[in-house]
């Protein structure tokens, strides 16, 4: 099979696919022959290669189209070795088997349940998740679920693959998800009978929810289901009754075990704290049943406050999100954007709030924290301080500025200048800035505090490596200068990809990740061609 159209890692932007087309002069993917590589790099499959490659190993993963009877597959341990190219031949992809399951109680009664299934095979903290759907027919209740029985390795031979099935029950009130770990699919499109256990002989743990030790007052409507320590869902889950009043149950286990029982606000509870609690729960039904009492606690009554984001200048279009400690819970409310004048209302109780501002993505204002009392009757005013800014350079492995290279800076984590407003398991808002480089290679962005991904992606003609690097932006600091992205030289790894039946595999996206870093990275991303040949250009660092 010939490799004549070669689709490089340029056509996606790592993670952002840019949703213009592409300017004409950039529709050749790679480079045509040497005199298009900087000095001393050869053209070899449309990528500038030099004599360096990757001393890493690589995973591959293969994400067909929706709809094409292909399914999700990885490849891992590759390994460059002697040169920078490395030609993967023929990749065959496995032809997805179709497992169908029956689940039935031990009385012989049929489950309706949904299926899920998480390869543990490959790169654990990205699984590739498979979902399945439920049917119903003259037997009864079933469920079925494409998956590959096998991956392709890179000596042509296949790897088994096995799974985390979780089975998730329709009647979520009395049945809690099920989960088979090692799970291997039997050979053929095989159908397979699970007999859960006896619901008779689960442990339950029964609770109610109330306003205070003096106020009685049921709490009804409110979501409540209990999690591992990974934070999966273990239990049944259900609402409180009009008592405020809950059961949950969960599926025999050798022994006793220790829980966090969660309960979360609906429409239906209203706007009352969140409330949680590690609880033990026995391993059978047997053993004394617990009963747990959550009370929300002094919250007083609920108001409305008002505000305005920006100071001399207002900020229109930023989101808030108060969170406080309400009573013996947390209250949390996401607020809609500002309007034009930077004004908000919130409905909230009295107490001391952190409160997250997201201007948005066209301002020049900051992601801003502030931690503040609330009370009835108060105006809040909140002003975030001016983004910082960055300039830098881009240049090829010859030194030589790079024109028209795409900068996307991700934020990953933010950082506040008083270290009490940091959290470890904060989670960064969805920030990316986007430029090009002029035509010396320059570049600037105004940018939070924090953690960020610099990726930095080459024309697609020019064949060299799409790269990522971080960058800290220090929460006083205003201006950052003179940042230089050296794009190294790209090791081409090169494969064609057909289907099981031998045809070629068009338009699968492969994605190649270093996997000897925590966590895993994407280095490189391609889109098969009509030949199902594609070029990965990864870079030789």
């Amino acid at each position: 099979m010939r490799r004549a159209a070669v689709t490089l890692a340029s056509l996606l932007l790592l993670g952002c696919p840019d949703p213009k087309p592409p300017p004409a002069e950039d529709t050749q993917m790679g480079c045509r022959d040497d005199d298009e590589c900087p000095t001393a790099l050869r053209c070899r499959f449309g990528a500038c290669v030099g004599e360096v490659w990757p001393d890493w190993p690589i995973s591959l993963r293969m994400l067909p189209r929706p709809g094409d009877d292909i399914p999700s597959v990885e490849l891992r341990s590759i390994q460059f070795s002697e040169n920078a190219v490395l030609d993967m031949g023929t990749i065959r992809l496995p032809k997805a088997s179709r497992l169908t399951g029956r689940v039935k109680l031990p009385s012989g009664d049929g489950l309706e349940v949904r299926a899920s299934a998480r390869a543990t095979t490959g790169i654990l903290e990205l699984a590739l998740n498979y979902q399945g759907e439920s049917f119903r027919d003259l037997d009864g209740p079933g469920f079925s679920i494409s998956l590959p029985q096998t991956w392709p390795t890179d000596t042509g031979s296949l790897r088994s693959v096995l799974y985390e099935l979780t089975l998730f029950p329709d009647d979520a009130a009395r049945h809690p998800p099920w989960r088979i770990t090692d799970f291997r699919i039997p050979d053929g499109d095989p159908t397979v009978v699970m007999v859960l256990p006896e619901p008779s002989q689960m442990a339950r743990l029964d609770g109610e929810v109330r306003v205070s030790e003096s106020n009685p007052t049921p709490i009804s409507g409110m979501r409540v289901y209990a999690t591992d320590g990974g934070g999966r869902r273990i239990s049944s889950e259900m609402v409180t009754d009009d008592a405020g009043q809950f059961a949950l149950y969960f599926w025999p286990a050798p022994q006793a075990r220790n829980v966090t029982v969660r309960l979360r606000r609906t429409g239906e509870s209203g706007p009352v704290p969140d409330l949680e609690r590690v609880v033990r729960v026995p391993g059978v039904l047997g053993e004394d049943v617990p009963f747990e009492s959550f009370v929300l606690g002094n919250i007083g009554d609920a108001f409305s406050v008002s505000g305005r984001v920006g100071d001399a200048e207002p900020i229109p279009g930023a989101s808030l999100r108060f969170r406080g400690q309400v009573g013996n819970g947390i209250f949390g409310i996401d607020v809609p954007t500002t309007d034009e004048d930077g004004r908000f209302k919130a409905t909230l109780y009295e107490g001391l709030y952190a409160i997250d501002v997201v201007s948005p993505p066209q301002s020049r204002y900051r992601i801003a924290r502030f931690q503040l009392p609330v009370a009835d009757g108060d105006a809040l005013t909140l002003a975030p301080e001016p983004r910082a800014s960055m300039t830098g350079l881009v240049v090829d492995p010859s030194a030589s500025p790079v024109q028209q290279a795409r900068i996307r800076a991700e934020l990953m984590t933010p950082n506040y200048a008083d270290l009490d407003l940091n959290r470890a398991e904060q989670s960064a808002p969805s920030r990316t800035r986007q430029v090009e480089t002029d035509a010396e290679g320059r570049f600037a962005l105004l940018l939070d505090p924090g953690d960020h991904r610099l990726h930095v992606e080459i024309a697609p003609r020019r064949g060299l490596p799409a790269v990522q690097m971080p960058i800290t932006i220090p929460p006083l600091d205003t201006f950052i200068p003179g940042v230089r992205v050296a794009i190294p030289p790209a090791a081409a790894l090169v494969a064609d990809i057909i289907a099981s039946d031998g045809t070629p595999a068009l338009g699968v996206a492969v994605e190649a990740w270093r996997t000897d870093t925590s966590p895993p990275r994407r280095v490189a991303a391609a889109v098969t061609d009509q030949q199902g040949s594609l070029t990965l250009a990864i870079p030789a660092e």
